[in-house]
């Protein structure tokens, strides 16, 4: 107890030096001066521990016993507190990290998700922010009942949510709910119809009466499959009865596929002035802060480039706090006219992309024709291909009402 005592009103320790240094502490003793710790160095010197605010004191005693009195070091609170104040920026910075511990740990930071396989990280935490959760959110007031309720009626894909908030990190618990499998219709009679018109190449039921052949000719919507079966009592005898199943199977046809898209030749440009206009904003918990002036709108016509910087922890984990960057460059559309060549291979890309999205998995293109025309500054580009193609689908039951 005494040393706390000690250390909280500071302390000095003095060297006396002289021809009769013992003098100097019977006029200490004398003048009611503390005195510790003294030790004896040789016959004309001794070093000794007095209060801090009795130092000076001290000091003006030894000219009245012919000893000379220096100062060796100071510690204790009060030499602390005069060495950090000197040191203000350190201060200040200790200040700020003592702030920032006790007021940011009341808010969630740092967002992890688990348990997902299907559902990315990303859809649940769009939702999660729907449902008031996400980073730089004040934590006491989050209520993890009422967003894991929220969640669930959102999402139909999760079966549980459990939102767990440990300091500044939240664990967002998911299991992804079990879909029923899909359940035949029984007794009900499902037909597979033609999606495009063709010439039939295969034809590989699985379930249900085949009513076409290779080489017939279909239409779109005509039955390929139906799902009414007949039941055949007597091989000479007509069929009187018949049992309903869903119908299965494949239908490959030869379809012939147009392909067209057209693009002015005639178009804008820009043409940039070298006039830019940069702002500044930083990002605190999930909110900016503009620190300078924000125009509405700079330029008549102006490309906006946006660079951020954030504080990350780890890979992949971000803190809600950054710094933002926004150019704005001022540009002046020209009228620019485009190459007929690079257009072309450019909309025959396109048009190749959109085929085999037509002919879906498995399909195969035997046979393809372009053709190419440029009328009123417009250039018109035709794929005309010749596929082999699945083209039995299952008849929706609205189709068949």
């Amino acid at each position: 107890m005494g040393r706390a005592i000690n250390y909280m009103k500071g302390s000095v320790r003095l060297e006396v030096v002289g021809p009769y240094p013992e003098r100097f502490l019977n006029i200490c003793g004398a003048s009611n001066v503390q005195f510790r710790h003294i030790e004896r160095v040789d016959e004309t010197c001794l070093r000794l521990v007095v209060p801090l605010h009795q130092a000076r004191l001290a000091e003006s005693l030894g000219p009245k016993c012919l000893c000379e009195v220096t100062r060796l070091s100071e510690t204790g609170a009060p030499g602390f507190v005069r060495r950090m104040v000197r040191r203000w920026g350190m201060v200040a910075g200790m200040a700020l990290s003592l702030l920032a511990v006790l007021i940011l740990s009341r808010f969630v930071l740092v967002i992890d998700v688990t348990g997902n396989t299907t559902v990315p990280d990303s859809v649940i935490l769009s939702e999660l922010r729907e449902c008031g959760m996400y980073p730089g959110v004040y934590g006491p007031a989050v209520d993890e009942r009422k967003i894991s309720n929220r969640m669930l009626m959102r999402m139909e894909e999760l079966g549980f949510l459990s939102v767990n908030i440990r300091g500044v990190r939240a664990e967002i618990v998911v299991r992804e709910a079990q879909l029923p499998p899909e359940l035949e219709p029984v007794g009900e009679a499902i037909d597979l119809v033609a999606e495009k018109s063709g010439t039939v190449l295969t034809v590989l039921p699985q379930a249900g009466d085949p009513l076409v052949e290779e080489g017939a000719e279909v239409s779109a919507g005509d039955v390929l499959i139906s799902g009414t079966v007949p039941v055949e009592k007597m091989p000479d005898l007509p069929a009187t009865e018949t049992y309903a199943v869903a119908a299965k199977g494949q239908v490959w046809a030869e379809v012939t596929e147009v392909c067209q898209v057209t693009t002015p030749l005639d178009t804008m440009g820009k043409e940039y002035t070298g006039a830019e206009r940069t702002e500044y904003e930083v990002r605190l918990l999930g909110k900016g802060f503009k620190i300078s002036p924000k125009a509405f709108q700079p330029f008549t016509y102006y490309d906006k480039i946006e660079k951020t910087w954030s504080i990350s922890i780890s890979e992949g984990e971000k803190l809600p706090f950054g710094w933002v960057r926004r150019t704005c460059r001022e540009y002046r559309p020209v009228a620019l006219q485009a190459e007929p060549d690079s257009a072309e291979r450019y909309l025959r890309t396109l048009l190749e992309a959109q085929l085999r999205e037509r002919i879906g998995e498995g399909g195969a293109v035997l046979d393809q024709h372009w053709s190419v025309e440029t009328e009123n500054g417009a250039l018109t580009v035709t794929l005309t291909a010749r596929c082999r193609e699945q083209i039995a689908r299952r008849e929706e039951p609205a189709q068949r009402e």
